[in-house]
């Protein structure tokens, strides 16, 4: 059966045909020169060719060793969860990728905003719970995981972390860049994983998994030869009250039992948040909020051509929306003026008011995001530090200004898209996700590779030899073509098609 895969794998151009000439889908390696019997090759033009000629020249290029086939085999992509993990203190959990590192537990939040991944300092919350025990579990939930430094982590001297990037450091911060033993799912592990251990008591979130354009992780996934490519995949799941799915990130392909329509293709290099980095960039043109009393814009001009740039991240799970539109969305929902109630908090009657959200992106991509995604009852921190529903007469809703001064589309608007991330060719898509609990045994993984062979001596030589074997073959032919004169030519092949089963 035919395939259909997102750009820029699959276009009808040159370069895509080199670039799908390295990429496997679902463990097949599969190349795509030029149509070999295309009327444009003269080479093998069936017209021109002696009926004596030809099973010598399929014999020869049968026999021909074919370079990027015989060196690369396509391995398998690399399938990480997402989902609650208990944290070291054996209390609290938090929602993100479990890794132990130097045999301390985390679960570490996705964020493609950062290149380095960094937990918090364990002193901080130490110093924070001030010998309260569940002080410092809520202090330990609210960091995504701390770090305590022992003898297992190896400092990098000052100047000298081997890593890509190095993500700017803001004043104030304490922190220590070096490596420790990484164990992931399934017995993955990373000798000399970078990190960086953050001390700052006046944060309240310090750990990240980072996944930015030069991530560490990546580099070290990908040069281990852990993962098939640097292409990722993320069906983030749900962090709902009553709908929570866990979620997966694949390095090196992506699953196609997740993905549930079109996928809309996306430029990195847009610029629209002013140098913020973010590399899923895009421009929002429209956010509805359907309830009880109908359906409004939160934009004030809706229609106009005026758009909000807005930055695609899972770091943070609720939407964070102008302050404008977020004034227009307390005013739709009726939040009451009574300091009693932050801004994320309100009467359980209003329930009925916030219904779905539906953001509008500018190239037409539109995604509902449900009510069970935005509502649930009043959580916060309970009485042994754990993430709980504190007060069951009040609801929470997972949106808010912009305090961080740009707009959020965060997990709850990943929740219902499927994510694919191609840094090496600048882009990313976005499709329908199917959500709710799956099987494990129903995921279809899609392996991406990019081979990159190290040796260049290997490569000379493959190059040298497959010229040499090619003059052989274009000498055999002249020399048959000679020998006998042309016939009536049949008519013109058509180009073969090529399916992926």
């Amino acid at each position: 059966m035919s395939l259909s895969v997102p750009l820029p794998y699959v276009t009808l151009n040159n370069k895509a045909e080199i670039a799908i000439s390295n990429t496997c889908f679902g463990g097949k390696f599969v190349r795509h020169p030029p149509w070999p019997n295309s009327p444009q090759t003269p080479l093998l033009r069936a017209a021109h060719m002696p009926r004596n000629a030809l099973p010598l020249v399929v014999f020869l290029i049968a026999g021909w060793p074919s370079p990027s086939v015989a060196a690369n085999t396509c391995g398998k992509a690399l399938v990480l969860p997402l989902k609650n993990n208990t944290l070291s203190d054996g209390v609290v959990a938090n929602r993100g990728v479990p890794v132990d590192l130097g045999g301390q537990s985390q679960g570490l939040r996705v964020t493609f905003s950062l290149n380095n991944t960094r937990v918090r300092n364990s002193r901080d919350c130490e110093a924070a719970a001030r010998g309260n025990a569940s002080a410092k579990s809520d202090c330990e939930g609210a960091s995504g995981g701390v770090f305590a430094i022992d003898n297992t982590f190896v400092k990098a001297p000052d100047g000298q972390w081997k890593v890509t990037f190095v993500d700017p450091l803001p004043a104030g911060a304490a922190v220590s860049q070096g490596y420790d033993v990484a164990t992931f799912t399934g017995g993955v592990k990373i000798q000399d994983f970078p990190f960086e251990v953050w001390s700052d008591a006046a944060s309240t979130s310090r750990s990240a998994f980072a996944l930015g354009r030069g991530s560490s992780v990546v580099s070290r996934f990908y040069d281990a030869g852990l993962v098939p490519s640097k292409v990722i995949g993320m069906f983030f799941g749900s962090r709902s009250m009553s709908r929570g799915v866990d979620g997966t990130l694949i390095f090196g392909g992506w699953d196609r039992s997740r993905v549930n329509g079109s996928w809309t293709n996306f430029t990195i290099s847009k610029n629209y948040l002013n140098n913020t980095p973010c590399p899923l960039q895009v421009q929002v043109s429209n956010v509805e909020l359907s309830g009880a009393n109908g359906t409004h814009s939160l934009f004030a001009d809706p229609g106009g051509t005026v758009s909000v740039a807005a930055c695609v991240d899972p770091w943070q799970n609720q939407f964070s929306f102008t302050q404008s539109m977020y004034s227009r969305f307390q005013a739709f929902t009726n939040h009451p003026n009574n300091p009693e109630y932050t801004p994320q908090i309100y009467p359980l009657e209003n329930e009925a008011l916030i219904g779905n959200i539906t953001i509008k992106l500018t190239n037409g991509y539109t995604s509902v995001i449900p009510h069970y995604e935005l509502v649930s009852l009043e959580r916060g921190t309970d009485a042994e530090g754990k993430y709980a529903v504190i007060n069951s007469s009040r609801i929470m809703i997972a949106a808010g200004g912009d305090d961080i001064g740009i707009p959020i589309l965060g997990g709850v608007f990943l929740a219902q898209n499927y994510l694919l991330l191609d840094y090496e060719n600048n882009a990313f898509s976005l499709a329908p996700a199917v959500t709710g609990p799956m099987d494990l045994s129903l995921q279809d993984v899609v392996t991406i590779c990019n081979h990159r062979p190290k040796d260049k001596s290997a490569i000379i030589g493959g190059v040298i030899g497959g010229i040499g074997f090619l003059l052989i073959i274009i000498s055999a032919t002249f020399y048959l073509l000679r020998r006998r004169p042309l016939r009536q030519p049949p008519p013109a092949l058509a180009p073969s098609m090529l399916e992926l089963e």
